[in-house]
């Protein structure tokens, strides 16, 4: 749970609504994802940058537990303990994305690395 708004993850704080409350974001990582990428040189210059292509979500068990994540959110977040403090609906992606095809779809036009997978 990260307590900011995250939306879509291109830019939260201009994106962010502008209401006088907190917002927090339920969010979900694969922090041991099954799809590999691969970094390769370009050509013989050090100062030319590598080709990187990360292929994320290639692999169709990294995207099974991707669309899995935000029903296990969605789940999450409709306990008694999180109706407690929850005020409202959900703003994004909001839960007008049924199949399992537009969930995939809004991740990978949102999806980010991870830079703290283990807590730390």
């Amino acid at each position: 749970m990260l307590d900011a708004y995250v939306g879509d993850q291109q830019n939260p704080y201009r994106d962010a609504p502008t209401t006088p409350v907190q917002y927090a974001s339920a969010i979900a990582a694969l922090v041991a994802p099954l799809s590999l990428g691969k970094v390769c040189i370009n050509n013989t210059s050090a100062s030319d940058p590598p080709i990187i292509n990360p292929n994320w979500l290639a692999d169709v068990r990294d995207q099974e537990l991707a669309i899995a994540a935000p029903k296990r959110l969605r789940r999450l977040m409709n306990t008694l303990v999180s109706k407690k403090v929850v005020i409202g609906d959900e703003i994004y992606p909001g839960e007008n994305a049924p199949s399992n095809e537009e969930i995939l779809k809004n991740i990978k036009d949102s999806r980010m690395t991870v830079y703290h997978a283990a807590a730390t």
